[in-house]
């Protein structure tokens, strides 16, 4: 009889152990389900003289790619963000403040008369 009451404490105590890790399972699947959020980034879109199309992320150093057509240009920078964004933490990205145009003159001869 003692032994059976033993078995039964000893399994009371192993079942809510079980419980709390289970509990513990499933609040890291919600962690990292929140971790899981869309990130909106802007990618600047270029041209160059080979007529390749070029494809940057300024919120990151050095997150470049490139690609013959634009899909293919977007899927290769996605995965260099996805490179870029396993190495950096969400908070220290660049600031993104947006684009400007600038305009300068090219080539401008001055006359002396």
């Amino acid at each position: 009889m003692i032994s059976s009451q033993h078995q039964m404490l000893k399994n009371s105590l192993q079942e809510p152990r079980s419980l709390l890790g289970n509990i513990f399972k499933l609040e890291a699947q919600k962690n990292k389900r929140s971790f899981m959020e869309k990130l909106h980034l802007p990618i600047l879109v270029e041209i160059d003289e080979d007529g390749l199309y070029i494809v940057s992320c300024p919120l990151f150093k050095g997150c470049h790619s490139w690609g013959e057509t634009i899909d293919e240009a977007m899927k290769n920078i996605s995965e260099v963000v996805d490179m870029c964004l396993e190495e950096t933490e969400i908070g220290s990205f660049n600031t993104f403040v947006g684009f400007r145009e600038l305009e300068v003159v090219h080539n401008a001869k001055a006359t002396c008369d």
